[in-house]
């Protein structure tokens, strides 16, 4: 009963191996898995030899040992250049001088493992276990049979090396070297064995089945870091289309823009000289207040025009020399003055007098429009706070603060994006021309949420390139 011990873990490796195999050879029909073709080779080999295990260690005639014996000879030398291979492939190099002798050696001693009593001969004794209760049957070593088990050893160490080696540039090969050094260790054991040295079983089949788990492990990692890869590379694609998508709906909302503004600026024009003249031939209150009332409108759809304009047209960068509490007072002013508010509405904190270099009047115009944005802010109670200072690491940063009830998470993601507004008098077209400008400079705008309350932050390196740009 005991005797099919040694059986049931030959049979039990051949299955691992054959089973491994079967993963590998699916993965090898990638490009960039090629290499596992030579490691179903190997590991189909080993299941070979594992099969080869089962009938030496069975009830069998002599004849049928001496012929699994030659076939586990044979496929030893099959096993050993196939795992070399399978390593020099997958790090994309041709073999080294050991391993063409190696592979060379394998290549002769192969075909002669079949030759009559060269690599064993054709007596078989049997040799027990004592401690254990499992009985083996060996056949006679022939000159040959030595040199054939050492070569393959010194392949299977090879592998073990390039497996090391290959190991700190890849962690898949690592789970990989150790399995190869226990097979190293295995193969001198049984040669021990097989010279009655130690009493000891083999061993030799347990490694065949042991090192195909350890390759399974590392296509495991390896397929699960490509599948998260694909995953990763599939969302980065789905995003850049739907940017592409956006990108083309905005260009074309542009250039409609664009010519609409175009189209309305003179008539809006014509409707300011015609209320001017108007307002002065007028006599009665009642008419004065209605061409008041005109021209107020008209008031409104210009700066309507000038935002879809400002929004399409490439400007030039005029860079020259200013300061931060001179550019945030005077984008207060024009901001408090546009939105028709007490000045004491915004109050000025901490404002440094920090010199930088940037397009003083593209950036009076994007902070305020953030201080416009944050005056009308919903639920705000309190002055709007802004702020100017140096980070001390080159840039300079405005801080635009109110304690409104902020944007909704939802929206946070399309704040500057054209177009995009939640108020119902708004074109959305203030904060993305803010970050056209930052951008513009080598900076940034981003949005945060505050306890109390929301922040504009306005970033812009403080020394650039005198020289100007076309900015888009």
């Amino acid at each position: 009963m005991r005797a099919n011990i040694a059986t049931t873990v030959s049979i039990a490796a051949a299955v691992t191996s054959f089973a491994v195999a079967r993963l590998a050879s699916r993965l090898s029909a990638a490009p960039s898995g090629r290499h596992f073709r030579f490691g179903v080779l190997a590991m189909c080999a080993g299941g070979v030899y594992a099969l080869g295990e089962a009938i030496v260690a069975g009830s069998i005639s002599p004849g049928t040992t001496i012929w699994a014996v030659r076939v586990q000879l044979f496929t030893l030398c099959i096993h050993s250049v196939a795992w070399m291979t399978f390593f020099a492939a997958w790090s994309a190099r041709s073999f080294t001088r050991p391993e063409r002798f190696v592979a060379w050696s394998c290549a002769v001693m192969a075909p002669l493992a079949f030759v009559p009593r060269f690599t064993i001969g054709d007596t078989v004794t049997e040799h027990t276990v004592a401690w254990l209760g499992v009985t083996y049957r060996d056949a006679e070593s022939g000159v040959g049979g030595p040199l054939l088990v050492f070569i393959t050893t010194v392949g299977i160490a090879l592998s073990a090396h390039s497996a090391y080696r290959l190991g700190r540039q890849n962690a898949h090969a690592r789970h990989m070297a150790l399995g190869f050094v226990l097979f190293v260790l295995i193969a001198i054991l049984d040669t021990l064995t097989g010279l009655h040295v130690v009493e000891l079983p083999y061993f030799a089949p347990l490694a065949v089945g042991v090192v195909p788990l350890f390759v399974g492990s590392s296509i495991s990692s390896e397929f699960a870091e490509n599948a998260e890869k694909v995953a990763q590379q599939a969302n980065e694609l789905a995003t850049t289309r739907a940017a592409l998508v956006e990108r083309e709906r905005l260009a074309a909302v542009g250039q409609l823009s664009a010519v609409v503004a175009h189209e309305v600026r003179n008539p809006v024009a014509i409707i300011f000289n015609a209320t001017a003249t108007l307002s002065r031939r007028a006599t009665r209150s009642e008419d004065k207040e209605l061409v008041d009332i005109v021209r107020h409108e008209a008031e409104r759809l210009k700066r309507l025009v000038d935002q879809l304009l400002d929004s399409v047209r490439p400007f030039e960068l005029q860079i020259l020399n200013g300061s931060v509490d001179a550019v945030v007072t005077d984008a207060v002013a024009v901001a408090t003055k546009g939105a028709s508010v007490a000045p004491v509405e915004v109050i000025i904190e901490e404002t440094q007098e920090v010199p930088f270099e940037a397009d003083t009047v593209l950036l009076v115009q994007a902070i305020a429009n953030l201080v416009t944005n944050a005056i009308l802010a919903p639920g705000r109670q309190s002055p709007v706070r802004v702020r100017g200072t140096s980070t001390g690491e080159g840039m300079v940063r405005v801080e635009v603060l109110d304690d409104g009830h902020g944007v909704a998470e939802e929206n946070t993601s399309r704040l500057f994006t054209p177009f995009f507004t939640t108020r119902a008098t708004g074109t959305g077209l203030g904060l993305a021309l803010v970050k056209r400008i930052a951008e513009a400079h080598g900076g940034s705008v981003a949005y945060e949420n505050r306890t109390p309350g929301t922040a504009f932050v306005l970033s812009i390196p403080q020394r650039r390139s005198p020289t100007s740009r076309p900015a888009r």
